[in-house]
């Protein structure tokens, strides 16, 4: 009834610690739940590999069976030492698309810094902290209730105010970087290569798409795969788009595939269909709240509703 024969979940991070750079932006499943979900679509779908999908892609084939690929946003270092072993035992192909930007933990995500920030929020409270935050929340038309959600709602284009809250509390990201190393180095992502995982590209700093002029997306899209090829020696065809690829323009799609290497793009809105034949639209499985079962049953309810209320067929200007 759905119509979909390829099933497309996504994560960002699998863990069984905790990890403050996403505590607050968004939920993770423990290593448990990741192979419940694994093998809930082993049992169901056929797995899939880029190149394999690419193959269909380039020669219109239609898939017999229903098929699933599986793939990871930000290259974090868990996908090299938590994922990759469990997919390796499972037999599964996977791609994981990162940002060339924090590669080798050289920079943090703006988003991730703001995770940092609310955690020690939580943790410490201050009244000169409050009131200085505060204060520069205002200034840049930030209103919120809480110091929390204040920082929360810093958006990519004004984001060097998270660095500037940073020195007010005394928070040395450069210092977490040095500790923690959160991404994945390119000692790993050799490594993820060398055992048949492929990798693609997610933008070179990870902004917020549809804030970008054309040009901007264009660089960042072809500039973050170029940086992976120069850096790996590989053909970089894969580009996911950061967040979402909502309000991107057909323009962009057309000046992608006269510009670049790249033959295939992935947004994450709930595998709706997309007038781009070669752009695909994921779904994350990040929660805890749902067990594969649930959130696949959940999902092609969906579909079906979506269809049949005509609306579920994305549109591109």
């Amino acid at each position: 009834m759905a119509g979909r024969e390829l099933f497309l979940p996504s994560y960002h991070m699998v863990s069984d610690e905790p990890i403050p750079h996403v505590k607050y932006l968004y939920d993770y499943r423990k290593v448990r739940q990741f192979r419940e979900d694994l093998d809930f679509f082993l049992a169901h779908y056929i797995p899939i590999d880029l190149e394999s999908l690419l193959k269909n892609l380039r020669h219109g084939n239609k898939r017999d069976l229903p098929c699933f690929f599986l793939s990871f946003d930000d290259g974090f270092r868990e996908c090299h030492d938590v994922i990759a072993p469990i997919l390796k035992e499972k037999g599964i192909p996977a791609t994981f698309f990162i940002n060339p930007a924090f590669l080798d933990n050289k920079e943090l995500f703006w988003r991730c810094k703001a995770s940092l920030l609310v955690g020690l929020f939580r943790r410490t409270y201050r009244r000169q902290w409050v009131n200085a935050v505060r204060a520069l929340l205002a200034r840049n038309q930030i209103h919120s209730k809480s110091i929390e959600k204040g920082i929360l709602h810093v958006k990519f284009n004004n984001r060097n105010i998270l660095d500037r809250i940073a020195k007010i509390v005394e928070l040395d990201f450069d210092e977490y970087l040095r500790l923690h190393k959160p991404y994945l180095t390119s000692k790993q992502v050799a490594s993820l290569i060398a055992q048949g995982f492929t990798i693609g590209a997610h933008s070179i700093d990870h902004p917020l798409f549809h804030s970008l002029n054309l040009e901007s997306q264009i660089l960042q899209a072809i500039g973050s795969a170029r940086l992976l090829e120069e850096m790996f020696l590989i053909e970089c065809k894969a580009f996911a788009f950061p967040h979402n690829d909502e309000l991107v323009s057909r323009k962009f799609f057309r000046r992608l595939g006269h510009e670049s290497s790249l033959e295939i793009t992935f947004g994450s809105s709930d595998m709706r269909k997309d007038p781009i034949s070669n752009n695909f639209q994921r779904f994350f499985m990040d929660s805890r709240r749902w067990t594969a079962h649930r959130r696949a049953c959940m999902l092609y309810f969906q579909i079906v509703g979506r269809t049949a209320l005509g609306k579920d067929v994305m549109s591109r200007v």
